[in-house]
């Protein structure tokens, strides 16, 4: 797979990260949500859909893939 370079992103690491082990995001100007490994970016990343996206957010919120406090797990 060839990757064309890309102007530079604007990625985003959660406030909550304590270490270098999270993940990034970054808004594609045609409305996508980027997803990328922060240990290896250099690596593909995921590519959203702007709708999938929030849906997957919106499940995060309510609670569907378990709690966001891993010392409530």
């Amino acid at each position: 797979m060839v990757r064309l370079a890309e102007p530079t992103r604007q990625w985003t690491r959660s406030t909550f990260c304590a270490d270098n082990a999270c993940v990034e995001v970054a808004p594609t100007r045609g409305g996508n949500v980027l997803v990328r490994d922060s240990k290896n970016p250099e690596q593909p990343f995921l590519k959203f859909s702007k709708d999938d996206w929030s849906i997957f957010l919106d499940r995060i919120r309510d609670g569907r893939y378990g709690s966001l406090d891993p010392s409530l797990s």
